[in-house]
């Protein structure tokens, strides 16, 4: 502003006045980047202050120069303006095994010296007492190729830590159960492929003969038949997500020894529900279906002894005895045949038919006028002696045609004497 009048600036005064501007351009411009300048320190400053890992700005020289306050939550001290080697002394800086860092192996030493450090454990004492541990990353800071520091980040893994450990412990207890587990135990992938099975489940399927041929036994139903891979147990859980209870199977192997099983398996998914496979356990009941089939057998003998001693207390009728044994005799043999031969009136008569069940009548009519010679059964009637009861094959018998035993579809049988006081009264 000048009280001069239009005409009376002088060409030096508007010179001047330009320098002027450009003077104060530039001053408004300098406030400006300046300010700039400074809300961006102040941001990294907050970022810096907001991290949850522990930074540590390391000088040139080895001191700590700058460090966020997570420095100060996880070791318990301010260690801005400290030296590296007092931090390290006071912290107890260990491997995770115990041994003490060196002052060459400290990070800070590292990155001194150019290094990088990606996530490597180091173990430490608070000031309060507190064992840690922490991975531990660091980048060295250069100007034109020299080195001027470094940063450290300092992450606490102590929880994780922890975790672990007790998982693995857990894991390790849960190895010595199944390990040493009386049931047969084994886990599936989420392809039904076997990734663990401990002793007693490979011993299942070993032959029950310590000396016998190591050949693989046939998976089979309790009836037999054999048992498609992907109907199994394990299959169904680990493929189908399925859950199986007390399910019986039946190992038989090629010389025709069995082991009798109890299936229960159950599917294994991860926290979010999907399946990624399943665990079966296998126990041998082999010798409770035998006690079981001894106990069914008693009962069932027990009944016919009853049914006979009854038959015999009440009727004199020796056709309606015989009726009645070979009715309660059939069903404990398994038997789908059975006759009572009696001798003839004479040495030289056939032996008579006195009672039967399942035969057929030509048989039944054949039978009077067959020859005795060469018949196991007719030669224990007249000679009065004994044999085991083993099976004699009807297409060795040499009383009967071949076309009336193969119409008979008699396959075997066995020849049980019944006696009394030293004498042979007759086969069944």
């Amino acid at each position: 502003v000048s009280n001069r009048a239009q005409g009376e600036f002088t060409p030096e005064d508007e010179a001047l006045l330009v320098q002027l501007a450009t003077i104060a351009s530039l001053g408004l411009l300098h406030i400006a980047q300046r300010a700039e300048a400074q809300r961006h320190a102040d941001e990294l400053s907050a970022i810096f202050a907001a991290m949850g890992d522990a930074v540590i700005v390391v000088g040139a020289d080895g001191a700590f120069v700058q460090t966020n306050p997570a420095v100060e939550a996880l070791f318990g001290v301010d260690l801005t303006h400290r030296e590296r080697h007092d931090f390290a002394r006071r912290l107890a800086l260990r491997r995770p095994e115990g041994t003490p860092l060196t002052d060459e192996d400290l990070p800070s030493s590292r990155v001194l010296r150019g290094e990088s450090m990606s996530s490597e454990r180091i173990a430490f004492t608070t000031m309060s007492g507190q064992d840690r541990i922490a991975t531990v990353s660091a980048q060295p800071l250069q100007l034109a190729g020299a080195p001027i520091g470094g940063v450290l980040i300092w992450h606490d893994v102590t929880e994780r830590e922890e975790l672990l450990q007790r998982l693995s412990q857990e894991q390790t207890r849960l190895q010595a159960i199944i390990e040493n587990a009386p049931l047969g135990i084994v886990v599936a992938d989420d392809a039904a492929c076997v990734s663990l099975a401990n002793p007693a489940y490979e011993a299942l399927w070993r032959h029950p003969t310590a000396d016998a041929a190591d050949a693989p036994p046939t998976v089979c139903y309790p009836d037999g038949r054999p048992w498609p891979e992907a109907d199994r147990p394990l299959s169904r859980c680990a493929l189908r997500g399925e859950t199986c209870r007390a399910v019986e199977m039946l190992l038989r192997w090629p010389d025709g020894a069995e082991r009798q099983l109890l299936v229960d398996s159950a599917p294994i998914r991860d926290a979010g529900g999907r399946l990624t496979g399943g665990v079966a356990a296998f126990q041998d009941i082999s010798e409770r279906k035998r006690a079981e089939a001894a106990l069914g057998r008693y009962a069932h003998e027990q009944a016919a002894l009853y049914a006979v001693s009854s038959a015999t207390a009440t009727w004199t009728d020796p056709d309606r005895l015989l009726n009645v044994v070979l009715d309660v005799v059939l069903p404990l043999m398994n038997a789908d045949a059975g006759w009572v031969l009696l001798p003839g009136e004479t040495p030289d008569a056939a032996p008579s038919i006195a009672a039967s069940r399942g035969l057929p009548a030509a048989f039944l009519a054949a039978n009077a006028t067959a020859p005795v010679e060469g018949c196991p059964a007719c030669t224990m009637i007249f000679q009065g002696g004994r044999a085991e009861p083993v099976p004699h094959y009807v297409a060795n018998c040499t009383r009967f045609s071949r076309a009336l035993l193969a119409e008979s579809a008699l396959h075997s049988h066995i020849v049980i004497p019944l006696c009394t006081g030293g004498r042979t009264l007759g086969v069944l």
